[in-house]
């Protein structure tokens, strides 16, 4: 019986129509076995045929392959390294802007309570800080306040017994004189009814008003109108000024308004930095004021009534000129037949 050969593709099994015999018994004996050597195997460069194969696998020709053309082989190189470079060009972009907005996206999902966080966080901040500035400054004018209760009160008691040095009093005479002129300073700018009619208000209130007219007359002039027939009376009423009674009125407001400052400068200054001291310092310069102003006034009304007294003058100077201007001319036109002439 031909034994079955064993090739690289399949094994070689004898035809079913040959009698195979029966498969020996398994030996137990497996050590007595013995393997063929290499000497013993056959070497067949080719596999016998048999009808049960069912392909022919032709053996590999060791020849040379044949070469593929360089173009060929460069072409295909250079579409390759193309299309990587391309796909590396096109993705570079892509990677950078997903990678910018997975950062944004970290960014912003924890932004609100981030935000809530440090909101909280400032104002408590801001709390903490707005609480001790304000006890601060609770403290400050807590110590302000009893500093100056303290000034005022060793400024009082100086004063006290410094007195005046026109009565000598003490304290009291001190307050009665100030008390006196603050009394006659708001009759004499309120009224004594306190509705703002006082004499001073009112003078002050009546040059305003006729300053204010003789502006509009001078204005009126400068731009060539023409007064009409009421031309005389209104520089007549600007040429008289305010009139004896407005200028009587404000040589008595200057009389008793000095006799006011003479009284507060009489007083002995209170210690500086005070209340008191304050005070009698904004009274002296009250005073002061209202007297420069009373005198402002009258050298202001002075001054209109001067200036409208050359107006008047250049004006008849004008007229005289005018009229001997025309006497001149009538008298060139004339031929020398008037009657008096043959007398």
């Amino acid at each position: 019986m031909t034994e079955p050969q064993r090739t690289a593709s399949s094994t070689v099994t004898p035809a079913p129509s040959c009698p195979q015999p029966a498969a020996p018994k398994p030996s137990t004996h497996r050590r007595n076995l013995t393997l063929p050597s290499a000497s013993d195997v056959p070497n067949l460069s080719r596999p016998a045929f048999s009808t049960l194969q069912q392909h022919y696998s032709p053996k590999k020709s060791t020849a040379p392959k044949p070469p593929i053309p360089a173009s060929t082989t460069h072409t295909a190189s250079s579409a390759s390294i193309s299309t990587a470079a391309n796909d590396t060009a096109s993705s570079t972009p892509v990677l950078r802007l997903q990678a910018e907005l997975l950062q944004l996206h970290l960014l912003h999902a924890s932004s609100a309570n981030i935000l809530q966080q440090w909101s909280q966080s400032a104002e408590r901040a801001l709390q903490s800080r707005f609480n001790a500035v304000g006890g601060q400054w609770k403290r400050m004018r807590q110590r302000e306040r009893e500093v100056t209760e303290q000034t005022n009160l060793h400024a009082l008691l100086e004063w006290g017994k410094s007195g005046t040095a026109s009565f000598g009093g003490g304290l009291g005479e001190n307050v009665a004189v100030l008390g006196g002129v603050l009394q006659e300073l708001w009759v004499l700018t309120e009224g004594s009814d306190g509705g703002g009619g006082g004499r001073y208000v009112r003078l002050v209130g009546g040059f305003e008003s006729w300053l204010a007219w003789v502006q509009e007359i001078w204005e009126g002039r400068g731009k060539g109108g023409d007064e009409g027939e009421s031309g005389v009376e209104l520089v007549d009423a600007v040429a008289n000024g305010l009139g004896d009674a407005w200028k009587e009125e404000n040589r008595a407001l200057e009389r008793k308004l000095g006799m006011l400052q003479r009284e507060m400068e009489g007083l002995t200054d209170p210690a500086e930095g005070s209340d008191a001291a304050r005070v009698v310092r904004n009274f002296r310069s009250l005073l002061q004021g209202c007297l420069e102003e009373l005198k402002v006034m009258r050298d202001v009304e002075a001054e209109v009534v001067v200036r409208e007294k050359g107006w008047v003058e250049q004006q008849l100077q004008r007229v005289e000129r005018e009229i001997d201007m025309g006497l001149l001319e009538e008298l060139e036109t004339r031929d020398g037949s008037e009657a008096w002439r043959c007398v």
